[in-house]
C-alpha cells in the first residue's frame, strides 16, 4: 500500500517538475520566483493529500514546505533571478534549475511523508 502511495507521489511530483522548468524559462525578473514556489506549496498539498488523506489541509503544506525545503526555494530564488541577467543561456540554466530545485524538493517531501 505505501509503495502506491509513493509511485503516486512521483507521478504528481513529476508533472510539478516540468512546471517548474518551462516556468523557469519565462526570462522576467521577478516574475517566476512567487509562482515556482507557490507550485511548490501545492505539490506539497497533493503529496500530503497521498499520504494523509483529505484531512491533510494547504496551511500544514505551508508549513511543511517552510521547514523541508526553505533552503531550496532561497537558492533556487537567488540563481533564478541572478540567471536572468544572462539573455538566453542563463534562461536556459534557470529553467534546469527551477525544475532540479522542485525535484529535489519532491524528493525531500515525499522523504519527509513516508518517514511519518
Amino acid at each position: 500500500m505505501e509503495n502506491c502511495k509513493k509511485e503516486e507521489a512521483e507521478k504528481w511530483a513529476a508533472g510539478y517538475v516540468i512546471g517548474a522548468g518551462a516556468i523557469g524559462a519565462i526570462p522576467i525578473p521577478g516574475g517566476t520566483s512567487l509562482t515556482i514556489a507557490a507550485s511548490q506549496v501545492t505539490m506539497c498539498f497533493h503529496i500530503g493529500c497521498i499520504y494523509r488523506g483529505d484531512l491533510f489541509t494547504l496551511d500544514e503544506a505551508r508549513q511543511i514546505v517552510k521547514h523541508v525545503g526553505f533552503g531550496a526555494l532561497i537558492g533556487r530564488a537567488v540563481a533564478a533571478e541572478a540567471l536572468n541577467f544572462i539573455p538566453g543561456y542563463g534562461w536556459a540554466a534557470k529553467s534546469a534549475v527551477a525544475g532540479s530545485v522542485t525535484a529535489a524538493m519532491a524528493k525531500m517531501l515525499i522523504s519527509y511523508f513516508e518517514m511519518r
